[in-house]
């Protein structure tokens, strides 16, 4: 019939490419209504069984990990453990305060210096070692200025930090950034003034795991819970650590309307 493979055209065919059921006059009328080129199309699987078992990987019953997020360049980028500050980081906490926000919305070197004089171990720092051969993406968001602000191949540098006092006020107050002597070591809040990284390392995960390790700290000294005031472009990211927005602050630092949120433990 037109438009029909005869069974003599089949069997010509590589076996991969022959149809399943050939139509012939004395087999059509039990065909009914269905379109006998049908047959040979492939039958998709859609469960992800059958998909991971065509893949690379073996299917394990959980989604394949491999490992925190990393720079391009994590091959060559080393890690150091998270730890607190000394004065002497000034310079470097001071150099990534300056790069990551606006001078209205920065803390002053001499803020940061006061700060580390009356609570550095609540100055958390994520370092890398970057090696000469390598050259760090820069953030396309970053500003011209900021980008002079390169890592020291071949040396630590800081890509991360998280700051911050802690107090019995359940609300993080402007006075407080520029006055730690309202730092009360047995606070139950723990404050949170900043959430900085390098522009060259961002959006790569190291915020996310410097401010987990300070969750983890305030739980482990017994805190209420953790509170913090950001930009309202950023509740969303801050809800996905477990921060529930209270709606907008009194603050009024920058100029800038700020959400307060809080992490109860």
């Amino acid at each position: 019939m037109d438009g029909w493979r005869t069974a003599h055209d089949n069997a010509n065919l590589p076996r991969n490419k022959r149809m399943r059921y050939v139509p012939t006059p004395g087999n059509i009328s039990q065909l009914g209504a269905r379109n006998p080129l049908h047959e040979n199309r492939p039958r998709h699987r859609t469960d992800i069984a059958h998909i991971y078992r065509h893949c690379r990987a073996p299917y394990s019953g959980r989604p394949r990990y491999d490992g925190p997020m990393t720079s391009p360049d994590s091959n060559a980028l080393r890690l150091l453990p998270i730890r607190t500050a000394t004065a002497g980081d000034l310079d470097a906490i001071d150099a990534a305060e300056q790069a990551c926000f606006p001078p209205v919305e920065a803390a002053s070197r001499g803020a940061l210096a006061a700060r580390l004089a009356v609570y550095p171990d609540h100055f958390w720092l994520l370092e890398g070692v970057v090696p000469e051969s390598v050259e760090p993406d820069h953030d396309g968001d970053a500003d011209r200025e900021n980008r002079g602000n390169s890592p020291t191949l071949g040396a630590p540098t800081l890509i991360s930090f998280v700051n911050g006092m802690t107090t019995d006020e359940p609300h993080l107050l402007d006075a407080m950034y520029d006055d730690p002597s309202l730092h009360s070591p047995d606070g139950a809040w723990q404050m949170i003034f900043g959430v900085d990284t390098h522009p060259a390392f961002r959006r790569h995960g190291y915020a996310g795991m410097v401010l987990r390790h300070v969750i983890d700290d305030a739980r482990s000294h017994g805190r209420r819970g953790l509170v913090l005031t950001c930009k309202d472009r950023l509740v969303h990211y801050y809800a996905s650590f477990g921060f529930q927005d209270e709606g907008l602050s009194d603050s009024t630092h920058g100029g800038v309307t700020w959400h307060e949120m809080r992490l109860v433990l």
